[in-house]
Parts: C-alpha cells; sequence; structure tokens
C-alpha cells in the first residue's frame, strides 16, 4: 500500500468569500459517492488522521491519500456549516489520476467512469505553476472559464473537467503568463469567477504584462505574494506591468457602479508592485468608482501614472496603507500624484478615506523628478480625509493640494526636499487651487490641519533655501497646524483675506524670515510653545520688535508666541494675544511716521523714531482700523521749540493727517517778542495765554 500527497498538497482553505483562513474546519473523509469514513494519512509512513480533520489556524492540513481509494471529501467550518462537498478526489499517485502537461492536452482528453480523475503538471507547460487538479463530470454544461471549468474539444454536449478545488485559485491556473505576452483576459477570467463564487484570486510569484485594463469586481480581493512595505520593485515577488498601445488607459478598475449613487462593494489589494507603462500611455493605476469598504495594503508603483497612481471617486470607510510610489518618471513624463480624490461630478461625495504609511519619493536633482504632487484633492472631492505618517521626499510641485471643497487632516508627515528646487511652490495649498467646485454646497467645508506629532517638514535642501514656503491658502475656512518641526522654510504662511482663520500651536520655526503675508490679524490665532527667530510679519499684522533693542514683557512669553524681526523697516510693532478677550493687541515700538498700514486698535502707541526738539514724542490711535483709519493722534510732546512765526509747526512736521490731531502742541515765537512768547495750538488756530488769536 502506498500514500501520496493529496492533489491540495498541503491544503489551506479558505471562509468562503474572503481571504481569511478556515481556522478549526472541519474535513470528513468518506470513500467515493458514500458516507462510508475513508481513512487519510499525515504522512507517507502512514499516519492516520482523525476523521474530520481539524484544520490549523492557517486553515492548513497534512493530508496523504491511499493511491487505491477513491474519496469523497466534505469540508464544514468550525460551526459546521458546510463549504464544499467533493466526490471521486483520487491521489497524485493513484493509477486512477491522468496526468496532463498543460490544458491543452486535457482538452484533448475525454473522462471517463474508470479515469475520471486528471491533474495538470501546468498550463502551458510542466513546472510553469499553473496546475491543478480536476475531476470528470459527464453531466456537466457549464461554460469553459479556461481556469477550473475545461471542456474538451471533442465534446459538443455535456462533460466536463471541472477543478476538485475551485476555492483556491490563482491567475496562472487561468492561464496568466510571465513572458511579456498579454495576460488580461486570464487576470479577467481568474476575477470573473471569483465574483461568481466568493472567492479569492491569488497572483504567485512573476512579472504579469497586460496591455488593457483589468475589472476588478465587486467583493474580489486581489492577493499577491506577500513582502515586506516599502520594497524596491526587485524585492517585490508579484507585479504587473501595464503596456497599453494607446494614451489614456487605467491599469485596474474597480466594476462601474450601477447608479452614480450606489456603492460596489471593494474587496482587497495586496502585495502587488504595479509599473505603468514606459511611454506615458497609462492614465490611472488603480481607479475606484463609488468603493465601499476597499482595504488595499502593502502595494508599490512606479514609471508615470500620468493622471495619478491611485485614483478614487466616491469612496466610503477606505483604508489604504502601506503604500510606496517612487521613481515615476520616464522620458520627461511623470506621474502627477500618488493619491488623486476626484471631484464631485454626480457621484457620491468621499467621506473617511484613510491614508496609512505612504513612501512617495522623486528625484532630488533640482527640478526634474518623477512626481509633480503626492496628493491631491480635486475640488469637491469628499471631507473627513486623513494622511497618516506619510514620508514625502523630492518632487517638483506641492506636495498636498487640498483644492475647494475639501477637508483633509495630515498628521505625522515627513517632508524633506520639498519642492526639489529653490522657488516659492508650497508644501500644501488648501483653497488655492482648482476652479469654483462643482457643488457649491461643499464649498464651505474647505480646510486644513496638520497634526505633526513632532514630526519634521524640511524644505528645499541641495542648497541655499531663499524663495520656500510651507502653506498657501485662499479659500480656507479653517487651518489648524501644532507640534511640528519645520526647517529651511523661509515663509511660513502665503494666506489671502478669504483665509478666514489660521491656529498655531507648538511650531518650531527658526529658519522662517516672513510668518505671513496677506492675512488679517483676527484670523490669527496662536496657543503658545511657537518660535520663530528673526521673523518678519508681513501684511496687515504689521512687523515684530527687534530682540537687540527691546525685550518681550514676561507676562506675555506665557501666553503668545515669540515672534523676533532683526529688521523691522520703519513701523513695527509688539502683537500678541490676549487670552481674556481673544484679541490680537499692539505695542508699537518705533516708527519715524504715524502708521499709514496694518490693523491697529484703539489706544495703540506708536513711539517716534525720530524725535526733534519741539516734535511728537508719538502717536496713538483713537479708533481701530487700518492705516489712517485708526485717527492717530500726537502722543506728547518732545520739548518746545522756538523760532520765528514762519516756523512754527504744523500737521505735516507733527506727522498726521489733520489739524486737530496735533491740538495742544506749544511754540515760542520769537517774532512776537524778542525773548519769545508761547502759543498753543487749540486744533483750528494759534492763540496765547489768554486765548487771543495770534
Amino acid at each position: 500500500m502506498a500514500y501520496s500527497l493529496s492533489p491540495w498538497l498541503k491544503p489551506r482553505f479558505f471562509i468562503t468569500g474572503t481571504n481569511r483562513p478556515l481556522a478549526g474546519g472541519l474535513m470528513y473523509t468518506y470513500k467515493a459517492g458514500t458516507t462510508d469514513p475513508a481513512t487519510t494519512y499525515s504522512d507517507d509512513t502512514g499516519t492516520e488522521n482523525t476523521n474530520p480533520i481539524v484544520l490549523d489556524s492557517d486553515g492548513q492540513c497534512d493530508l496523504f491519500l491511499d493511491d487505491s481509494v477513491i474519496y469523497r471529501i466534505i469540508l464544514k467550518n468550525a460551526a459546521g456549516v458546510t463549504q464544499f462537498d467533493k466526490d471521486r478526489v483520487a491521489s497524485i499517485g493513484s493509477n486512477l489520476v491522468q496526468s496532463f502537461n498543460s490544458i491543452a492536452a486535457l482538452r484533448l482528453r475525454i473522462g471517463t467512469t474508470i479515469a475520471n480523475a486528471a491533474k495538470t503538471l501546468g498550463y502551458y507547460a510542466a513546472g510553469d505553476g499553473g496546475g491543478n487538479s480536476f475531476y470528470w463530470d459527464g453531466t456537466s454544461t457549464a461554460t469553459d472559464n479556461i481556469g477550473t471549468v475545461i471542456k474538451p474539444t471533442a465534446v459538443s454536449g455535456a462533460g466536463r473537467w471541472l477543478a476538485v478545488n475551485p476555492n483556491n485559485i490563482n491567475v496562472k491556473q487561468f492561464g496568466a503568463k510571465t513572458d511579456g505576452i498579454d495576460t488580461t483576459e486570464h487576470f479577467q477570467a481568474a476575477i470573473n469567477f471569483a465574483a461568481a463564487n466568493g472567492l479569492v484570486v491569488n497572483v504567485p510569484k512573476g512579472d504579469y504584462t497586460i496591455y488593457t485594463t483589468v475589472t476588478l469586481k465587486e467583493g474580489v480581493s486581489l492577493i499577491g505574494e506577500r513582502t515586506n512595505p516599502y520594497n524596491a520593485a526587485a524585492n517585490y515577488p508579484s507585479k504587473i506591468i501595464h503596456a497599453p498601445a494607446s494614451s489614456g488607459v487605467n491599469m485596474i478598475e474597480l466594476v462601474a457602479p450601477a447608479t452614480n449613487a450606489t456603492y460596489v462593494s471593494c474587496g482587497a489589494i495586496e502585495n502587488l508592485y504595479l509599473l505603468a507603462s514606459e511611454n506615458g500611455n497609462t492614465n490611472y493605476g488603480i481607479y475606484l468608482r463609488n468603493p465601499l469598504g476597499a482595504r488595499f495594503d502593502n502595494i508599490g508603483a512606479s514609471n508615470p501614472f500620468v493622471g495619478g497612481f491611485l485614483a478614487i471617486k466616491g469612496n466610503l470607510n477606505g483604508v489604504f496603507s502601506n503604500f510606496r510610489v517612487s521613481n515615476a518618471a520616464v522620458g520627461g513624463t511623470r506621474s502627477l500624484a500618488a493619491v488623486v480624490m476626484l471631484s464631485y461630478d454626480g457621484h457620491l461625495y468621499s467621506t473617511t478615506a484613510r491614508f496609512k504609511n505612504f513612501y512617495v519619493s522623486g528625484s532630488i536633482s533640482a527640478g526634474t523628478g518623477g512626481l509633480t504632487s503626492a496628493f491631491i484633492a480635486l475640488p469637491a472631492a469628499g471631507n473627513s480625509i486623513k494622511l497618516e505618517e506619510w514620508t514625502v521626499e523630492s518632487i517638483t510641485g506641492v506636495a498636498f493640494d487640498i483644492q475647494k471643497g475639501n477637508e483633509v487632516q495630515i498628521v505625522a508627515p515627513y517632508c524633506e526636499n520639498l519642492p526639489n528646487a529653490n522657488v516659492d511652490t508650497p508644501v500644501i495649498q488648501v483653497g488655492v487651487t482648482g476652479a469654483a467646485a462643482p457643488n457649491n454646497a461643499y464649498d464651505t467645508i474647505t480646510s486644513l490641519t496638520v497634526d505633526g506629532q513632532g514630526s519634521t517638514v524640511m524644505q528645499y535642501s541641495q542648497g541655499a533655501a531663499t524663495n520656500t514656503v510651507f502653506i498657501k491658502a485662499d479659500v480656507a475656512q479653517y487651518i489648524i497646524v501644532k507640534d511640528l518641526q519645520l526647517r529651511l522654510c523661509i515663509k511660513f504662511i502665503a494666506g489671502t483675506i478669504s483665509t478666514q482663520r489660521l491656529k498655531i500651536s507648538n511650531i518650531q520655526a527658526a529658519g522662517v524670515t516672513t510668518f505671513q503675508t496677506g492675512m488679517i490679524p483676527y484670523t490669527i490665532e496662536e496657543e503658545g510653545g511657537c518660535f520663530f527667530l528673526n521673523t518678519y510679519v508681513a501684511g496687515s499684522i504689521n512687523y515684530e520688535f527687534d530682540a537687540t533693542k527691546n525685550t518681550m514683557p514676561k507676562a506675555l512669553l506665557k501666553n503668545a508666541g515669540l515672534f523676533i524681526s532683526s529688521d523691522i523697516g520703519t513701523e513695527g510693532a509688539l502683537s500678541w494675544l490676549d487670552r481674556a478677550d481673544g484679541q490680537f493687541n499692539y505695542t508699537a515700538i518705533k516708527s519715524a511716521v504715524r502708521p499709514t498700514n496694518g490693523v491697529w486698535r484703539i489706544g495703540d502707541v506708536v513711539v517716534n523714531s525720530a524725535p526733534a526738539i519741539g516734535g511728537a514724542m508719538g502717536w496713538a490711535a483713537t479708533a481701530s482700523g487700518y492705516g489712517d483709519a485708526a485717527n492717530w493722534i500726537i502722543r506728547g510732546q518732545l520739548g518746545i521749540a522756538s523760532g520765528p512765526t514762519w516756523g512754527r509747526p504744523a500737521k505735516w512736521t507733527m506727522g498726521v493727517s489733520t489739524d486737530a490731531d496735533w491740538a495742544g502742541t506749544q511754540y515760542l515765537d520769537t517774532t512776537l517778542a524778542a525773548n519769545g512768547k508761547l502759543i498753543t495750538w487749540t486744533g483750528t488756530m494759534w492763540v496765547d495765554y489768554n486765548g487771543t488769536s495770534v
């Protein structure tokens, strides 16, 4: 008596419709066509298995069969629910099993009552990985699917070779090739069969080439051989190469939803490396329309995905983790982005998309590289979009482009050499690019949160950084930045008056020379822990003080960020957020003239930086407003000047805009008396001590 491996070798079984092992499953073995128990073995020496065999935590068992016995095998889950019932199963060593080198050879043979079991040693040739085990069903009229159902060439009616175990399939069993020849139809055949039977499609080790688009059906998962995430292409066992003949072709698509408002249950894609066409003909690498519950993990990509590698429209509860997108330029063609969230256009609006542990890399050569952006959310793409622990290096354009109508959170990013040239391209844009959102109802949610969690953003690092910008903003409802190290950045934020709120805390950015431009002061809040050294604060928030001449009051250090400027020009102010009323306060430091720009509050004071006898000590704001709208008046007089009548002070010498603003100024008029007569300006005229007009 001899005992051989079963047709499954060391079989592994999965829960029907999933890629989860059938842990604790029960395998009952009987004689063919009966319920009479038949013994199986755990090795080739005849060590008997229990009946039923209990599958291990990986859904596996050691299964040797008696070469002289034809078996019936019933597999149940741990709860006793039948997973499959297969009759007429023979061992590999059985003399009742016919052996064929290929599916083509199997098609030439019709099964019989005696010769009713067959095994193929390969799909095209023995050892190519496409082998399978079959049994003959003389009554079957199932459609030939080139994988698990094989119709002999000579059969015109009933009679098919059926796979013994159709619940564990791979693309090679459907004819997928690794020789550079188009294998699109074989991938599609495996996916179609899996969709009809609730199965997972495995992609064994190899380099597969597809010429057109593979359509991923509802609920179907595409699983390659496991590897460590972030490996380079050469270290991924399972690779798919795209080689379309024309431009604008997607590589993998989720089947189109029945209507724009219908979700499609999306399976998983795992452990694959995708290479786009080198001639720039690939549009999207993976294109998902209205996916529900997508779970993609450990995916690599390179070469130019012109439209973007992962494009998503109308996502709900998708999780995408451990992606590596790098070296994406060939022949001057580059990828648009690693991830593109597509605009709402009647499809569902994306919510709760999670992108975890992405590595996105271009080229360190200045101004070149394989990626224009790392992440793009086109107008009205989605909200509650979360990018966690992204590493982004050396790309040419905006790393994170959040266009109008999107709500995005970036958590713990590490960025380096962004962009890879000394230009004013920001690391992040929010509410700047893109036309008006297709659905204006979503316009008002435009927002960004950057939760650094102590991580670092390092901008242009290939030379002296003189133009770099961290954030550029326009119609953002709010921007929150906290717990971040910022290096080699020149301007923290380039905003506009349409940026409604900026809130910062615990930002360490000693190299920033310009804090912001274009915003108005009440849009900016600071919660403490920020440090900006030698930083010019442009626009309506005025300037910060010169550390060589003044110090910030200790009382303010507790509650305000420290902004120190070494070049404040002619107008300067110390600004801080008043915790009591939530408003910005300004204390003037110096100015040769009254302020003519900036937003000021009533009571703000500017000290004259060019004092002269008889001139103004400084100026005080009698109203809140911008520039002259603050209604500046003189704040005291530096002694009393003397001279002839024609040398009397005037509004222009006192640095104010109206005659009323320098009332109270005195002058010793030597024309009126030899030793001078003391006169006072009332706001409309000069008078002597008696109040008589002079």
